[in-house]
């Protein structure tokens, strides 16, 4: 039932008339049905998404509603389109939200929520994961500072080690935070972060991303 509830928040926060085109019926299904520059690039991360959740394993149909997705995304925000790691997101969403067997009217409408949630975290400040997209990944660089003066000011020895190493930050922060930490944390972990981070928004994985 609470993850049910917090759900019903994530429906709501995507809900922020801010959003481009948020109250224009029929957006979604506009977006869906345009060509894309990047349906390969979609295609080919695809079958990598989650491969043995009950969405995706051996289900074509689920692969097809990512799909659908991330090119309506791709569509949206044409200027960065679509990037590897925004699967894994989509994956995620789709996996909590979505059924498996959904009719074809009621998945149109599931794969809607999703495409706003995912659209919301991109795009309202309180999370700004936009950044983390752009050409020059200007949020990763913003991630990797504040995360090395927090491993400065609460663990200098760390902080020391990894310098002396030349570790630097940037070099796991790529592929934890642009893919939402998918197939690092245990499936529990996994669902407390995003319902921290859809609470909290980016301090909160900038924290987490210190704690792990």
């Amino acid at each position: 039932m609470k993850r049910k509830n917090n759900i019903e928040k994530w429906i709501e926060i995507s809900k922020d008339k801010r959003l481009k085109n948020r109250g224009k019926k029929e957006e979604f299904e506009r977006l869906c049905n345009e060509s894309t520059k990047y349906e390969d690039q979609i295609d080919r991360n695809i079958g990598r998404t989650f491969p043995t959740s009950r969405m995706f394993e051996k289900c074509p149909k689920g692969q097809a509603r990512l799909k659908r997705i991330l090119k309506a995304y791709a569509n949206y925000n044409p200027n960065v389109g679509y990037v590897q790691g925004m699967n894994c997101i989509v994956g995620y969403l789709l996996n909590k939200i979505g059924e498996r067997d959904e009719s074809l009217e009621r998945s149109l409408s599931t794969d809607e929520k999703v495409f706003w949630i995912f659209v919301a975290i991109l795009h309202v400040e309180k999370y700004d994961l936009l950044g983390l997209y752009l050409p020059e990944f200007p949020k990763l660089h913003c991630a990797a500072y504040q995360l090395d003066r927090l491993m400065t000011r609460k663990a200098p020895r760390l902080a020391r080690h990894f310098k002396n190493h030349k570790i630097e930050s940037t070099m796991y922060l790529v592929k934890w935070l642009l893919t939402m930490y998918a197939n690092l944390l245990p499936a529990r972990a996994q669902d407390m972060m995003w319902d921290n981070f859809m609470e909290r928004g980016w301090t909160y994985l900038v924290r987490l991303t210190f704690v792990v």
